[in-house]
């Protein structure tokens, strides 16, 4: 029975309905909802649910003030700031250094601190250590390199705390504001001009550490009112090893414990399961969810995220079953795909204010975030992205209203927060997942918030730092999701789950570091924190315990996820909640097991695939129908496990598209161009002119198939960043090959781009071989050469033998020696052969195959080669031998398939 359940029990068998008129105070809303759904389940009739509040709830109904988000608190705190002289830069530098004072000044007033004596102390502090005080990782935290301004001001004007905290509260009160500490200490400060009237029975349920206000707030209602104090104890929690105990013990002896456990404490059934990563931990919650759908309702299992980063990933683990899910807990804005598209939004008009053009990427990859393909598939638009590298931004709308408001300049900073609330109104319009409309919708409250304060201020507002600012303001900005109705799966933050019982618990993120997390930042040094009772890490990590040991005590089964290593969440490693639970002597049943995969440099087995029926058919078709290239032999000689799964099982390597012209790209635009200039002058001598006329093409050549293989539709973007860089390193290249060519005289042209087939008899089977011969030429005494052009690098030297296919193989080689076989066997040569690449990163151009030092390939090495390459082909064709993984892991560093390999970690 839970402790929230037993305390509604306990109270009603007591005092019956007289509870209609007694008040009832709780730590959250969620732990008031669940006592008064306890509540009704006891009493099983309708009754009047007594009256039931937050303390933060019943503090705000008795102070005139509002509390304001923390944007328009920091607007306020930095006009002050300016006005005496604290401060004297801008906003923008200011805001998160005055983020920081604010949550000082609300540590001050929740510590009912005398402010007069607490700031002579920090100032004095401050004049003992000139350049941080006792506060580097402060300065560290929040500021950067270009902050040292900023930075020796703030040193120096330590002695105007005071003020601006008395000046600021005095601005937030002549404007009925307030931040809540401010609230806490106004009420307790006038807790005797309070009416009570209908408050005179109060139940404080489930606290645990109390702030100095909170602490006068219920010592002055327990002196004057009937007052009882229902502390969730459990025998575990008061062990030495658990910090949540001193404020446990605290809380019974200034205020006495009115709770009695009516039934024996029961034992939890607690695992501990550890995982490579955070994302691992939420696919393996959403496994366990599936697995307590058959034993117990959704609303009786709990997943408890210790940092909101994960709230999106874990929704799209759980199963398709669970058609419910409860969310009780804030989840900041600087985490939804929100913030991502918004930011990649402004880094499209930052863009537009310096050019007319927008970069493939930035198009690239908005139009890929989850709410653009979720737009563009309900509206039916096709996709933007092609070959093109640069866009002119008004050639992007479609004559979509979404996408004319993306792609347009802003005019000023009043039409870019018009034109986030426009797009995220429309975005909503086609959603339909209930998660991301109440996201989204969020976010436009957030952003109208934000541009009524933002327009207030005169000051001239960038793209980028607006941008900056609305990144700052999400990370405070916490999407309520209230959790009502109390149906279906419960997702909570750790705050949320204090009190509650649940027959099944996922804590996801038990990493040190995660859970507990006290860090701490401030301006106020340690010491006088500590001397005026502000809050400290102590008290941080007596709360945190509090909410785990509450959290797993309370439940039947429990699973406690953590990282092996650092990952997404910032982990430390295993938590020291774990620690206490294996060698604290708790007395509690522990079970501890490792899901997922080792890392590190453990050896794999080697990998093979064994020549069946049915890959030996794959084999077959493949040789006698597809036919075997250089590229493919390559395959097959470097790794047979490589070349059995991209040749025969077609698993083929992503198409990664490159930031700049890829070597692929550069090579076929390279490849076309050189094809249409030499095919006129099929089978004649070239002249001085016509090499003079090739090479007066090449510029406009360059352009008409540049902008065609890349789908661009306006010329003048040729003349910008990237594309005018490619196009003069094309027009370099191509110029460098013709005046090579030009001192070949006499120079004819026999063949360019060549298909070219063979055959090659190999036991009885008539094997396919094939290739693309790049050109045939002629040059001096009628000498043939067979070139291959090259963007990359070439290696066709240091063949000091026939052995092609032996311990000194070389791809580059093998190449040209099969372009030479395939030629003589289309057309039976009578004297040696060049070959040769013409490879554009040698300055030298080109690159001649050297076999036994000599440059000219006759008839007996052709032969041999082709003795050598049918041993090989026979080899493939062996039914006893499998395709095994190359055992040279160096062949692995650049290779596409090294993950199927598990030898993803080799670089």
């Amino acid at each position: 029975m839970s402790f929230l359940s037993e305390t509604a029990q306990q109270i009603w068998d007591q005092y019956k309905t007289e509870i209609e008129t007694h008040y009832f105070l709780f730590p959250t809303r969620r732990s008031m909802l669940y006592f008064n759904r306890n509540m009704a389940a006891h009493v099983g009739r309708p009754i009047w649910m007594p009256n039931g509040l937050t303390s933060d709830g019943w503090v705000k109904q008795h102070c005139p003030y509002i509390i304001a988000d923390e944007l328009t608190l920091v607007y306020y705190l930095y006009k002050i700031a300016y006005e005496i002289g604290f401060v004297h830069n801008d906003f923008q530098e200011f805001y998160p250094f005055g983020k920081v004072i604010l949550s000082d000044f609300n540590d001050i007033d929740l510590s009912l601190a005398d402010v007069n004596a607490l700031f002579m102390d920090i100032e004095a502090d401050h004049n003992s250590y000139p350049e941080y005080g006792q506060n580097k990782d402060l300065w560290d935290s929040i500021l950067t390199d270009k902050s040292s301004a900023l930075q020796k001001q703030l040193v120096l004007n330590w002695k105007y705390l005071l003020p601006l905290y008395q000046q600021f509260k005095q601005s937030l009160h002549e404007n009925g504001l307030a931040y809540k500490g401010m609230i806490y200490r106004y009420t307790v400060e006038n807790l005797h001009q309070i009416d009570f009237k209908g408050q005179e029975v109060f139940h404080f349920i489930g606290f645990n550490h109390l702030t100095k206000a909170e602490e006068k707030l219920l010592k002055y209602l327990k002196d004057n009112h009937r007052c009882f104090f229902y502390w969730n104890t459990h025998p575990v929690l008061f062990q030495s090893s658990i910090e949540a105990a001193e404020c446990i013990n605290n809380g019974i002896q200034q205020f006495g414990q009115s709770y009695h456990r009516l039934k024996p404490v029961a034992q939890s059934q607690i695992e501990i399961i550890q995982t490579n990563t955070a994302i691992g931990q939420v696919k393996l919650a959403g496994q366990l969810v599936s697995e307590w759908q058959n034993t117990s309702l959704p609303e009786n299992s709990a997943i408890i995220l210790s940092d909101p980063i994960l709230m999106e990933p874990l929704l799209s683990s759980l199963p398709e079953q669970v058609d419910t899910v409860n969310i009780s807990m804030g989840y900041p804005l600087y985490y939804s795909p929100v913030k991502a598209l918004l930011d990649w939004i402004f880094d499209i008009w930052a863009s537009m204010e310096d050019d007319n053009y927008l970069h493939r990427d930035l198009v690239d990859r908005l139009m890929n975030h989850y709410y653009m393909t979720v737009y563009s598939k309900s509206k039916g638009i096709a996709s933007l992205i092609d070959k093109q590298k640069y866009y002119l931004y008004n050639e992007l709308s479609k004559d979509d209203p979404l996408l004319t408001i993306i792609f347009s300049k802003t005019k000023d900073i009043e039409e870019v927060f018009d034109k986030m609330l426009k797009i995220l109104e429309l975005l909503v319009e086609v959603s339909e997942v209930d998660f991301h409309i109440h996201v989204m919708s969020f976010a436009q409250h957030c952003i109208t918030r934000l541009r009524d304060i933002v327009l207030k201020l005169d000051n001239k507002w960038s793209i980028s730092f607006l941008q900056k600012l609305l990144a700052q303001f999400f990370i405070q900005a916490d999407v309520p999701f209230k959790g009502e109705p109390l149906k279906g799966l419960q997702i909570l933050g750790k705050l949320e789950m204090q009190n509650l019982s649940f027959d099944n618990v996922v804590i996801i993120g038990l990493n040190e570091g995660v859970w507990p997390n006290a860090s701490n930042h401030s301006t106020i040094p340690v010491s006088v924190r500590q001397h005026y009772g502000l809050t400290s890490t102590r008290d941080k990590l007596q709360t945190s315990s509090y909410y785990f040991w509450t959290s797993v005590l309370n439940a039947q089964r429990v699973v406690l996820l953590h990282s092996s290593g650092d990952d997404v969440l910032g982990a430390k490693g295993e938590s020291r909640y774990i620690q206490q639970l294996r060698f604290g002597e708790l007395g509690l049943d522990v079970y501890e097991k490792t899901v997922g995969f080792e890392t590190g440099d453990r050896p794999t087995s080697i990998k093979s695939i064994a020549k069946s029926k049915d890959i030996y058919k794959l084999l077959y078709i493949f040789l006698i129908e597809k036919g075997l290239s250089a590229s493919s032999l390559n395959d097959y000689v470097e790794c047979g496990f490589r070349f059995a799964y991209k040749h025969l099982l077609d698993v083929r390597e992503k198409d990664i598209q490159e930031e700049s012209i890829s070597p692929k790209d550069f090579g076929i635009i390279f490849h076309n161009i050189l094809q249409q200039l030499y095919s006129p002058y099929h089978s004649q001598n070239l002249t001085a002119e016509d090499f003079k006329s090739m090479k007066s093409q090449i510029p406009s050549l360059v352009e008409s198939h540049y902008m065609e293989y890349f789908n661009i539709r306006d010329s003048a973007i040729l003349g910008h960043g990237l594309h005018w860089l490619e196009i003069q390193t094309l027009i370099n290249s191509l110029i460098r090959v013709i005046e090579i060519d030009s001192d070949l005289d006499p120079f004819s042209i026999i063949s360019v781009e060549e298909k070219i087939e063979a055959r090659l008899e190999v036991d009885d089977i008539q094997v396919k071989l094939k290739g693309f011969i790049d050109r045939v030429d002629t040059m001096g005494k009628n000498t043939y050469r067979i070139i291959d052009y090259k963007t990359g690098n070439s290696n066709t030297s240091g063949q000091r033998d026939t052995d092609f296919f032996g311990d000194n193989y070389k791809p580059h080689v093998v190449q040209l020696m099969m372009y030479v076989l395939l030629w003589n066997k289309n057309y039976p040569m009578k004297q040696p052969i060049l070959s040769a690449h013409y490879t554009l990163k040698d300055k030298n151009v080109i690159n001649y195959l050297k076999i036994m030092g000599e440059t000219r390939i006759n008839l007996d090495i052709i032969n041999e080669f082709e003795d050598q390459l049918r041993d090989v082909v026979a080899q493939m064709l062996n039914d006893q031998l499998s395709f095994d993984q190359t055992d040279d892991i160096k062949k692995c560093t650049y290779c596409s398939f090294k993950t199927l390999c598990e030898r993803q970690n080799i670089a």
